[in-house]
């Protein structure tokens, strides 16, 4: 009995550790570019909209940027680049045994939620109307004492919202996720996807 115990024991010691399969680049992004990209919104804030979430309508202001039009956007484009070599690097069956996919370069978000104001609902980033996202990224451009976040649900797990730090997650529903308030700062956060090459 003794001997069988150990067995499994000896078993689950060398389990693989379960990844929660969100990948974090810390600080990528340099202070000055996050205060570049935080300077062009505010000073553009006149054309910001509300965003939306299917037939909801949040309670921040976006703005759309689109690589090919704003020259990479003070080094954004860059870092996406270095964030997606090391999400191939830390996952690489995502890149050799599925299907090719790409940065979707036109549809990119920049939001600024105020202190109260954040994405309350939980929610993935893809729906029956929006197929060929397979995975989502974002970056954080403040540094947020209190609050904040984003919480994984499944995952367990709240991304502390901190200047240049970048995200990878897949964008399906395995990856649940929603704000976390931020009761006396001024969040900003820059977003968007990766998309299947080919789509049926």
């Amino acid at each position: 009995v003794n001997l069988i115990k150990k067995i499994f024991q000896d078993l689950n010691m060398n389990k693989p550790e379960m990844k929660s399969i969100i990948h974090k680049s810390p600080a990528i992004y340099s202070t000055e570019s996050c205060k570049k990209a935080i300077n062009w919104f505010d000073e553009n804030i006149n054309i910001a909209k509300p965003g939306t979430a299917g037939n909801i309508i949040l309670n921040n202001l976006e703005l759309g940027i689109n690589l090919e039009k704003l020259s990479g956007f003070f080094n954004l484009y860059s870092t996406i680049l270095k964030v997606l070599e090391k999400f191939k690097e830390e996952y690489n069956l995502f890149d050799i045994c599925v299907d090719a996919w790409k940065l979707d370069t036109t549809d990119i978000i920049m939001g600024k939620w105020e202190p109260n104001t954040y994405y309350t609902t939980t929610h993935c980033e893809v729906d029956s109307k929006i197929t060929n996202r397979v995975f989502s990224w974002m970056l954080y451009l403040k540094d947020i004492k209190t609050g904040g976040g984003t919480e994984f649900i499944y995952q367990d797990i709240t991304m502390k919202s901190n200047a240049g730090d970048f995200l990878i997650f897949p964008s399906g529903p395995s990856h649940m996720h929603r704000g976390e308030n931020a009761p006396l700062e001024t969040k900003y956060t820059i977003t968007g996807h990766f998309l299947w090459e080919s789509t049926p």
